[in-house]
């Protein structure tokens, strides 16, 4: 804004001349799944991450925090989860089964904020995580998508939350949204 970058550019566009000096290795996570045809497992809850390798600080953060907690791996379960490298030319099939590549297809939804996770389920986008969220958040967001409860919900997020919350404070867990 300062820049008024904006008047020439999209933000997308000003992130990637941006470029931090320091470069992000691609992590390992036991649940993610090599496919690049993200139409043959369209039908049921996708979630594709997006990362680069300018994302060093943000994406070791999400493997770090989240991404390596029993709960998530447990919420991950529901969901066919995939890595695209948005800075790479891979040729993929998207989920309406265009051939594109993992930079076109990251550039076609607007994800200019990595690490960023985009939820599909039965070929359509649900909800995206396109920033840091606390575990509670990240885990519910995938929840709301991995089971469905977009569907149960009718599309109304802040409902699933009020009743998800409550459900698991009748429990008697603790929710600790700084965490």
């Amino acid at each position: 804004v300062q820049s008024k970058a904006y008047q020439r550019s999209t933000l997308a566009q000003y992130i990637e001349r941006q470029k931090p000096a320091k470069r992000y290795q691609l992590r390992e996570h036991p649940q993610l799944k090599a496919i690049t045809n993200l139409k043959s497992v369209a039908d049921k809850p996708l979630a594709l991450l997006f990362e680069d390798q300018w994302c060093a600080d943000a994406c070791n953060a999400l493997h770090d925090g989240n991404l390596s907690q029993p709960e998530t791996a447990k919420v991950l379960e529901n969901f066919t989860f995939v890595r695209l490298d948005a800075g790479s030319d891979t040729p993929i099939v998207d989920v309406e089964g265009n051939k594109t590549t993992a930079r076109a297809y990251a550039e076609k939804l607007g994800i200019s904020y990595r690490p960023g996770i985009v939820m599909f389920d039965r070929g359509k986008e649900i909800r995206r995580i396109d920033g840091m969220l606390y575990s509670y958040h990240f885990q519910e967001n995938m929840r709301y998508v991995g089971e469905r409860g977009y569907e149960r919900y009718n599309n109304d997020y802040q409902l699933f939350m009020r009743d998800r919350t409550q459900a698991v404070l009748s429990s008697g867990r603790d929710i600790n949204i700084s965490e």
